[in-house]
């Protein structure tokens, strides 16, 4: 019987992971910056950006800025501009105003 052995499909180097870390990041703090210019088109296409690298390294988005990511107009969310927030009975409701998406969190 031969024994099979374990392939290297879907193997990225660990430089190759830090990297798209970085163009994440960068990517993420470009949207931010157009979502204060008010440029909705370039806010978008980054934020697409950074999720399509993101599936492509296998590398997860950072929570703190996952929180600012709109999942149905792919938006970022920078609250009391392209947002509102509130806090009702245990749960923290952020309304995107782009796309009238309602994204509701927990809370303790």
């Amino acid at each position: 019987m031969e024994h099979k052995r374990k392939g290297r499909r879907g193997f990225r180097p660990k430089d190759l992971l830090e990297i798209a870390n970085e163009r994440i990041n960068i990517l993420l703090s470009q949207a931010e910056k157009m979502a204060y210019q008010k440029d909705t088109e370039h806010m978008a296409r980054y934020v697409d950006l950074a999720l399509a690298i993101s599936r492509k390294y296998n590398v997860r988005i950072p929570p703190s800025a996952k929180r600012h990511i709109c999942k149905k107009c792919h938006g970022y969310l920078v609250y009391g501009l392209n947002s509102e927030v509130r806090i009702r009975k245990g749960m923290i409701i952020i309304h995107c105003k782009r796309c009238g998406n309602i994204i509701r969190k927990p809370f303790k």
